[in-house]
């Protein structure tokens, strides 16, 4: 029954693309295309990004001899179990780590791992882009920040004006008016992780002040003005 209410609740969402003439902040269509990681990684590079060695397998090559490599799931990963709830973070291997039976299961993302970095979640809203560094204590979180959120602060900042063309040209390209966009900075060159067309911003609204419920009211106001 479960099944069938998801299945079923997914198809209305998508047939709801009948009414054309909406204001779609996302359409459904493009939503699911764009959650699509190797769409999103094509995209990204040639919307100007920088993007980490990637490969897309389920055999356990390491992408440098010497390199760390960061694993991810090819898609979102929640698993439920009774009244509890699982979620996959992206997990930091090295070489030595690698074996042909972790992998023969499924395939995953495996990257290069970016070092010394700081991550900033871009969340655009039309042409806006609004961006906040996530730090612990004032410096970069090695490996997945979502493991540390309660303890991790978030801060505004600016982004490069070439950075920010890019992001605006990502999410036009993939035919987006919001999408949130995880970078990496390391040495002063930003690299593109990923981009979530459904990603939440409420926590970023309330802890850094973000005007980001304001801008997409506004966007969802803009085609009536």
């Amino acid at each position: 029954l479960e099944q069938l209410k998801r299945s079923q609740g997914l198809s209305l969402l998508r047939n709801l693309e009948l009414f054309e003439s909406a204001n779609w902040v996302n359409s459904p269509s493009r939503t699911f295309r764009a959650e699509n990681k190797a769409i999103q990684l094509n995209y990204a590079y040639r919307a100007g990004f920088k993007v980490p060695q990637t490969r897309i397998t389920n055999h356990p090559i390491p992408l440098q001899a010497e390199e760390d490599t960061c694993i991810k799931s090819l898609d979102t990963a929640i698993f439920r179990q009774g009244n509890f709830e699982y979620f996959a973070y992206a997990k930091t291997l090295a070489p030595s780590d690698l074996s042909r039976e972790s992998f023969i299961e499924a395939a995953v993302i495996a990257q290069g791992y970016v070092k010394n970095k700081v991550d900033i979640r871009v969340n655009v809203i039309g042409v806006r882009v609004i961006a906040s560094k996530i730090l612990l204590n004032g410096k970069g979180v090695e490996g997945d920040w979502r493991l540390l959120k309660r303890e991790t602060e978030f801060v505004r900042c600016e982004l490069p004006s070439q950075i920010e063309a890019s992001c605006r040209k990502l999410l036009y390209d993939l035919g987006l008016k919001f999408g949130a966009i995880d970078l990496v900075e390391s040495g002063g060159e930003y690299f593109f992780l990923e981009v979530n067309p459904t990603g939440e911003w409420a926590w970023l609204d309330n802890s850094t002040e973000a005007p980001i419920c304001k801008a997409i009211c506004d966007e969802l106001l803009s085609q009536h003005e």
